[in-house]
């Protein structure tokens, strides 16, 4: 792939050790469990979100078995993929899935992307990147969305998905519990904060593309989400 140098496996770092282990368990069960039908639900409001943007070089980070990016390679032919996650079973598995479906432009590779030297891995920079529901686990989230604005080429795209607390109670609980009883790195954010972590990132025109509030929705009880887009000013000032 013009993307990818040799591959080499990034060391994670020792906080995200446990949420390793947790994905490298659910990795064979990832797109067939109770929660899958959330997970693919959420893969299809990235999809909707950048139809416009899919014709050249996407990263998707915290890509899991690679559902999303699996379905966006094979709509988009003249798309060239490449999925990140940190559990190596997920990656196997995303890998497995690809060539059982026949798609050739997409990659995956193993690593922590708060740790990841991207000139390690990447020739070229990309025109769209994802990342839809893992970054709550990031322990450095505006140091990862500046790595990710320094990646993307000049008139990138920048799509976020993640849970909003603002309205959900469920999502600021687990915050707490995280925060206080778990007491690791994860975080849920209020959209704001989101919003606030692109714009100082780097992004212009950051805004908000779509919001989900809805009870009993793919077999969980309330799910809260909100949908974020920033783009990255191209050297002629231009989007």
């Amino acid at each position: 792939s013009p993307l990818m140098c040799a591959p080499q496996q990034a060391v994670p770092n020792n906080h995200m050790n446990q949420i390793e282990t947790e994905f490298n368990a659910l990795a064979s069960i990832y797109e067939s469990n109770r929660l899958s039908s959330w997970y693919k639900a959420h893969a299809a409001l990235v999809l909707n979100a950048c139809t416009e943007h899919t014709n050249g070089k996407i990263l998707d980070i915290g890509c899991g078995t690679g559902y999303l990016l699996r379905k966006l390679c094979q709509q988009n032919p003249r798309s060239l993929g490449v999925g990140i996650d940190i559990a190596h079973n997920m990656v196997r598995e995303a890998r497995n899935k690809a060539t059982s479906d026949n798609i050739e432009n997409v990659r995956f590779i193993t690593g922590d992307w708060e740790e990841i030297d991207p000139s390690l891995h990447f020739k070229d920079n990309f025109n769209l990147i994802l990342c839809s529901s893992s970054f709550h686990y990031f322990s450095r989230p505006l140091q990862s969305i500046e790595k990710i604005h320094a990646l993307l080429a000049p008139g990138g795209v920048f799509i976020l998905l993640e849970r909003d607390k603002t309205q959900s109670l469920l999502t600021l609980v687990w915050d707490l519990v995280h925060r206080y009883l778990i007491k690791d790195h994860v975080v849920f954010y209020n959209e704001s904060g989101l919003t606030d972590l692109c714009s100082k990132a780097g992004f212009d025109d950051v805004r908000v593309v779509e919001r989900i509030k809805r009870y009993f929705w793919m077999n969980k009880f309330f799910t809260s989400l909100s949908l974020i887009q920033g783009i990255k000013q191209d050297t002629r000032g231009k989007f």
